[in-house]
This record gives structure tokens, C-alpha cells and sequence, in this order.
């Protein structure tokens, strides 16, 4: 049997909330839906990032390796990904990295308090400790999956010794104060942001349903569509994150520019992994430059995009940020890519 709502779906005695008045038996209902949204989601774009980042750094080696003054053959062996804390949230991250192909068990690093609990993921072969410091000078993503009380420990561990990017799951902490924690702005943070008229949401078309695991929800299209930080429609639960879509832009330009691509084909990477490929309207250089803080734009004779300030341009009104919500073609074709990425 898949489900606990299985052998109890007929048989209303049984479930956990009979015992409840119709109002409050509705109103843990939704909050047991919200819940699991919120973690499907999370997980989902999380999955999608991840996925994102490594092809544009496979890209990025194609490119080097191709190049008739390189006499590279090596294959990239995949991203570094840590994941401080794993209560819930990051058990289901770290167990859908895997599942789905994202990451090799033996790039995974997991710090937690109590890393013996952790056997499972120690017979898949990831390492798993209690060494905040040791995982964010190793890994080249680093998920943040801490509680909120937990973060001033944590931060204290990580301020000076974290190599890449720190990707936020931490309620209830601002960007700018994570980013004062921890001393550094090279952090993303999703905006998991509930519609305020939910009501009509909670019925048959709702695809959030009791029994499912990550796994199951994750390769369910409908599921997928709405954890996609770009969909917007009458039955979704979530606001958009454009927010989140211009983090992950800039991340990947980032990446390249660290890398030695020059912008034109940094901009053709970005388009090619995190927009459909069949779609004509992309983003370019134009609509990244303009209100930079090196003030460059797009005729300047600079041959490279400048390393941009993540966090500084998630707390500003961008250019970038206009053109996704101006530009319905461009959030469809990024909503076509994160969907194929998820189903593969």
C-alpha cells in the first residue's frame, strides 16, 4: 500500500482528524497541503539549480576543451553540493538529489548535528559529518537548511569559510540579514510567498495531496508546473519568485565570467540552460547591463560580464527583474525549460 490515506480512505473513523470539528479538520487540511507545497517546491527549484549550473559548467569545459590551444580531456565530474542541517527539509533535499541523478552520492556533504542518524545516505556514499567549516570550504553549492535559531551557531561556523554559493532555506531571516551573518553576498534566497485567497484552491484541482512523497510529486507534470517560480495561474498556491529567476540568471553569468567566457557567449549559455531553446525571445546583454553598479552597458568595449553582486541586485529594481514580468514569452520559455529539466 502506497499511503496511510489508503487504508484509511474509506473508513473516516479511522483518520487522524476525525476527531476534529469540520472548520479546524479544514484548516489543518490546508495546513498540511501548504506544507507540503512548500517543500515540494523548495526541493523542486532546488533540483532545477543545481541541474542548471552543472550543464553550464559541462558547457563550459565543452568550450575549454575545444579550444585549439587547450589539450584538455578531462570530463566534468559534477558540482560539490553541502547541505547544513537535515531535519525534514534537508533529508527530502539530499534524498531527491539523488533519486533524480542530480548529484553523485559521493559529491554530497551533509553537516548535521547527529550524522549517525544519517545511515542511509552513509550506504549511499555521501559524507556525512558534524563540520560546518569543512562543507562550506568543499562544496561549490551550499544549501542552508538549518532552523532559524540555529543560524547565529551556524553562520559563526561558516563567515570566512565558504567557497561558493550559500542557497537559503532559512524561515523567517531576511537576505540582508543572512547576509550580514554570514559576512558574504554571493547567497540566494527563495521567496516561498502563499496567495493571500487561497479558498477555491483547496478542491479537486488542487494537486497537493495527502500519501504523496517528493519523489511522487516530483514526477507528477501538474506538480512540477506549480513549483516552477515563474507559474502564475487562478489554482496555483505560490506567488511568482522573479526575484529567484534573476538570482539564478546572474549565477550562471557569474559562473562564466569566472570561468574566462566572454559575455556574448555567456549570454548564449544562459539562454540555452535556462530558457527553452524553442523559443526566439531570450534575454540579452542589453537587458542585463544597463543599471549594473559598473555602470557599463551593453556598447561598452568591456569583453566581460563583471562579477555581479547577487545580493545587492536581489534587493534592487533591475532591469532584468522588469523584463520577466513585462515579457510574458520570456516566463514561458523559462517555464518550458524548468518543466523539461524536472522530466528528464
Amino acid at each position: 500500500m502506497s499511503s496511510l490515506d489508503d487504508i484509511t480512505k474509506n473508513l473516516p473513523s479511522l483518520q487522524f482528524d476525525s476527531a476534529l470539528p469540520d472548520d479546524e479538520r479544514r484548516g489543518l487540511i490546508r495546513l498540511r497541503q501548504k506544507n507540503l507545497a512548500a517543500i515540494s517546491t523548495a526541493c523542486a527549484q532546488a533540483v532545477y539549480f543545481v541541474s542548471a549550473l552543472s550543464e553550464v559548467n559541462e558547457l563550459i569545459l565543452e568550450k575549454t576543451r575545444s579550444s585549439s590551444k587547450s589539450c584538455i580531456t578531462s570530463s566534468f565530474s559534477g558540482l560539490k553540493i553541502g547541505i547544513v542541517g537535515c531535519g525534514r527539509l534537508g533529508k527530502q533535499l539530499g534524498t531527491v538529489l539523488l533519486d533524480l541523478g542530480v548529484v553523485n552520492a559521493s559529491n554530497l556533504y551533509i553537516s548535521t548535528r547527529c550524522p549517525e542518524n544519517l545511515e542511509e545516505f552513509q550506504n549511499q556514499g555521501v559524507y556525512c559529518c558534524f563540520d560546518n567549516v569543512m562543507v562550506g570550504k568543499t562544496v561549490d553549492i551550499l544549501f542552508l537548511c538549518c532552523l532559524p535559531s540555529q543560524l547565529n551557531t551556524v553562520s559563526k561556523d561558516l563567515r570566512g569559510n565558504v567557497a561558493g554559493l550559500v542557497y537559503s532555506f532559512v524561515a523567517g531571516m531576511s537576505l540582508a540579514r543572512i547576509t550580514q551573518l554570514l559576512d558574504y553576498q554571493n547567497i540566494v534566497k527563495p521567496t516561498l510567498i502563499f496567495k493571500s485567497d487561497v479558498d477555491n484552491i483547496f478542491e479537486d484541482l488542487n494537486p497537493w495531496k495527502f500519501g504523496k512523497d517528493i519523489k511522487e510529486i516530483l514526477a507528477d507534470p501538474k506538480c512540477i508546473l506549480h513549483t516552477c517560480p515563474l507559474y502564475s495561474d487562478d489554482n496555483s498556491l505560490l506567488e511568482q519568485d522573479v526575484k529567484l529567476v534573476e538570482s539564478y540568471v546572474v549565477t550562471v553569468l557569474n559562473e562564466c565570467t569566472r570561468h574566462g567566457v566572454d559575455r556574448d557567449e555567456a549570454m548564449r549559455m544562459c539562454n540555452s540552460t535556462l530558457f527553452s531553446s524553442e523559443n526566439s525571445s531570450c534575454l540579452d546583454v542589453q537587458n542585463i547591463l544597463m543599471n549594473d553598479e559598473t555602470n557599463m552597458d551593453a556598447k561598452s568595449p568591456y569583453k566581460f560580464f563583471p562579477v555581479f553582486d547577487v545580493v545587492k541586485m536581489a534587493s534592487e529594481e533591475t532591469l532584468l527583474e522588469k523584463k520577466m514580468k513585462e515579457d510574458d514569452t520570456l516566463r514561458t520559455a523559462f517555464t518550458e525549460k524548468y518543466q523539461k529539466r524536472l522530466q528528464k
